[in-house]
C-alpha cells in the first residue's frame, strides 16, 4: 500500500464538523491519511471505486481505495472532526 497522490484538498467547517474535499489519483489498495480524529461519513465519486472504514489511530485515520486499476482526478469528500 502507498499513499494516494493529492493535487487539491479543499476544507470547510460547518456546524463544528470539517467537510474535506480532496482530489487524488492512485492504485488500488492505496490510503488517504484524512488527518481527523474522527470520521462521519466518505463517499467518492467514481462508482468503480470502494472505500474500506477508516483504520489508523485518532488524528491518522486513513481511508483505502479498491479499484480495478489505477485511478486518477477522482474526488473525495469528508466528514469528520
Amino acid at each position: 500500500m502507498a499513499a494516494v497522490t493529492v493535487s487539491r484538498r479543499r476544507t470547510n467547517v460547518a456546524g463544528g464538523k470539517k467537510q474535506r474535499t480532496y482530489r487524488i489519483s492512485g492504485n488500488s489498495g492505496d490510503t488517504l491519511n484524512t488527518r481527523l480524529r474522527a470520521i462521519d461519513s466518505a463517499s467518492v465519486n467514481d462508482a468503480t471505486i470502494t472505500l474500506a472504514a477508516p483504520s489508523g489511530a485518532p488524528g491518522a485515520l486513513t481511508l483505502t481505495f479498491t479499484a480495478s486499476g489505477a485511478f486518477t482526478d477522482v474526488d473525495v469528500f469528508v466528514v469528520g472532526n
